[in-house]
């Protein structure tokens, strides 16, 4: 049975270690949930890429969270717009 977006978003905050560098498990487990449609994960995913300077993805992540009903990410437009400023 697959699993939903939330079920993977909710493995992804479990595996995910802030002072571990070597989250790949994690990373999976996020971009899996974001793939589902997970618009929190989306957003993360979206960070991810903006902080790795991989604009092009971080905008095609953050522009999906901010489709989402219910998403709260006034920071994504934010990031958004800054990478339409680079």
């Amino acid at each position: 049975m697959s699993k939903t977006g939330d079920e993977l978003y909710q493995e992804f905050e479990a595996a995910y270690d802030f002072t571990d560098q070597d989250n790949d498990q994690a990373m999976r487990f996020l971009r899996q949930s974001a793939e589902k449609g997970h618009a929190e994960a989306q957003y993360k995913l979206g960070l991810s890429h903006f902080a790795n300077m991989k604009f092009d993805s971080a905008k095609a992540w953050l522009s999906k969270s901010l489709e989402q009903p219910h998403n709260n990410h006034e920071e994504a437009q934010e990031y958004l717009n800054t990478i339409e400023a680079l």
